[in-house]
Order: structure tokens, then sequence, then C-alpha cells
């Protein structure tokens, strides 16, 4: 709730910049022109990774592994964008878009006999704010492309369990949970057909990429005696997305 009400107030912010340069033409020319702000809603299809990487200390057995987690989610985008014209030619807008995902991936990793890991990777939603340089190709459409930070709402889960081949029984052990919400940079381009000078329709495609996140638990399991050790994690997710966005603008 607190991003995204600080990401509202820097929309505030940005509209109260471009009613200034608004109200700056009534009195003496200014290259910026058309002032707008818009409503949309995007339906998105999205490619989501995250690279998992286990490590463990001797006293546990050495059971490291790598893999990538990977899933594939329609989702839905509501966004808000300020923006105005410069020079006619050439836009430039600030785009804020929440995105409700709730993807999740699970895999399964080995550990030491009849013990394995069952991992799963879930990216709840995230948040955009991007700033938006456009060229204008004829008055109604227009090619731009977007960057900016991404704020992204996820959690990855491994839990340990045993399986006994002659009883065909499964035995949870324990689990390692990690909660996170990380900062991202997201990177993208577009093209905006205006329809009727109020609607605008976009295809769009961004990418994303975060900081890996690590942690380490303790964690202990029977075989050939007791073995107890910090295991440790590191997630790095990542995702992409190809969108079509429709907006209702208003004029200032």
């Amino acid at each position: 709730m607190k991003q995204l009400l600080s990401l509202f107030y820097c929309c505030l912010f940005f509209w109260e910049g471009l009613s200034a340069f608004a109200s700056a033409e009534k009195s003496a020319p200014s290259i910026f022109s058309n002032g707008r702000l818009g409503i949309g809603l995007a339906g998105e299809y999205a490619k989501i990774e995250a690279d998992l990487k286990v490590r463990s200390p001797v006293s546990l057995g050495t059971f490291s592994s790598s893999q990538q987690q990977t899933c594939k989610k329609i989702q839905v985008a509501p966004s808000l964008e300020l923006g105005t014209s410069i020079m006619n030619d050439y836009y430039l807008g600030f785009l804020v878009s929440w995105h409700y995902s709730n993807a999740h991936t699970t895999s399964q990793s080995p550990v030491r006999g009849a013990y394995y890991f069952s991992h799963q990777f879930k990216l709840r939603y995230y948040t955009d704010a991007f700033i938006k340089p456009g060229y204008k190709l004829t008055p109604k459409t227009m090619i731009y492309g977007m960057v900016g930070a991404s704020i992204a709402n996820w959690s990855h889960t491994s839990d340990m369990f045993s399986f006994d081949q002659i009883t065909q029984i499964t035995r949870y052990i324990n689990t390692f949970k990690m909660r996170a919400s990380t900062v991202g940079l997201g990177v993208g381009c577009g093209f905006e057909y205006l329809i009727q000078d109020k609607y605008a329709l976009s295809f769009e495609y961004k990418s994303y990429f975060h900081r890996s996140k690590t942690a380490s638990q303790s964690i202990s399991y029977q075989y050939l005696g007791t073995r107890t050790g910090d295991l440790i994690k590191v997630v790095q997710p990542s995702y992409s997305t190809f969108a079509v966005r429709l907006t209702y603008f208003f004029s200032f």
C-alpha cells in the first residue's frame, strides 16, 4: 500500500508540472502542448522465470543444484498515464501500472536417498513506474520506449520430503520459505494508435530484471546418521510481457 501511495504522489507531482506548462501556454509560446491524462486497462501474456541456486555444506551432504523455473500466464494491468506533446512531433509521458499475476511454478531437486525438495516460486503482483518518451509518426500514431522501476511481491518455498518405496508413503520433513518485495529495472517499447483523439490502442513489449535474493536456514534430516547444517538458497526473478492496452484520455 505504501508503494502505491508513493506512486500516486509521483503522479500528482507530474500532473502539477504538466498543468504548469499548460498554464504557461496561455501567456507565452511554449514547446509543450496537448497535455493528457489517461486511464487504461491492459491484457498481458507474461513469461515469468526464477533462477534458483541451492547450496549446502558438507555436513548436509552436498546436494547443490541450479535450475530455471518458468511459467506463462495471462494477466491484467490497470494503468494511469500523464503526458504532453513536445514540439508536436515528440511525446513525454509518465506511466504507472499495477499488474495482478498470481503466477506460480514448481520443480523438484533430489537430496540424498529417498529425500527430495519441491520448490515453488510465486509472483503475486508487481507495480511499474515508467518514463515514456515517444515519437509521432502521424497525428494518430506513435512509437515509444519505456524505462523505469518495477516493484515485485514474490515468494519462494522449498518443502523437503522423504518417500518410502516400501510403504509408498511421502513424509513431510521441513520448509524453507522466502518472501520479498524487490525493486527491478523495466525496459520496453510500444506502438500507439489514437481513436477519435480520446481512445488509444497500444501494443507493448516489456522486460524486467531483478537482482538476486539470498537466504539461509538450518535444516536437518536422517541419512546415514543425523545431518544438520545451513542451507543457502539464491533466487533471481525476471519476467517479460506482451500487452494490448486500451486507454481513455482526458485533455487539459
